[in-house]
């Protein structure tokens, strides 16, 4: 997915495991604690020089006065089930945070990402102003596009260049 670096918590009883994955590109995070079905973390945002104390935490929200839902970009849901043989789609997991921490941040945001190996699907929280839809169209061929004189030099070019991600997601 992209991320340089991860900790996790373990399943406990077939749920529960909790991953961070991040970048130390314009920041520092340290793990501080794991526990059961939480990770807590100390950022450095080298960009506004203040530390983030970050939990990511597998549990049922509750909502408190302080604490308001980040803007989702994307898709909806982020947890999927075949019950019955039809796909059932949910959203479970949600990005939370203060409004101390959201006005510092007016950009925060959260992308649902792809579902790889869970069927969760994970948070990507960023604090920078995001462009644009996040969601990305299904490919669908046109047939007009044989008609089109470099056609295959295009599809040439194009599946020489490389992709960053999962194999399930390089495939898709």
């Amino acid at each position: 997915m992209g991320f340089d670096h991860f900790d996790y918590t373990l399943l406990q009883n077939h749920t529960g495991g909790s991953w961070v994955l991040w970048n130390n590109d314009n920041c520092h995070a340290s793990v501080l604690a794991k526990e059961n079905r939480a990770i807590h973390m100390l950022v450095h945002d080298s960009h506004k020089s203040n530390n983030i104390l970050v939990s990511g935490v597998y549990a049922p929200t509750q909502t408190r006065e302080k604490e308001q839902s980040i803007m989702v970009n994307g898709k909806s849901f982020t947890w999927k089930k075949r019950i019955n043989g039809s796909w059932v789609f949910k959203k479970l997991d949600r990005g939370i945070t203060r409004h101390d921490f959201a006005a510092l941040y007016p950009n925060i945001s959260v992308v649902h990402g792809p579902f790889t190996f869970s069927d969760h699907c994970p948070l990507i929280i960023s604090t920078k102003l995001q462009h644009g839809r996040n969601i990305t169209a299904p490919f669908c061929f046109q047939n007009f596009w044989t008609k089109y004189p470099h056609l295959d030099d295009l599809v040439t070019k194009s599946w020489k260049s490389p992709i960053k991600g999962t194999k399930m997601f390089q495939l898709s």
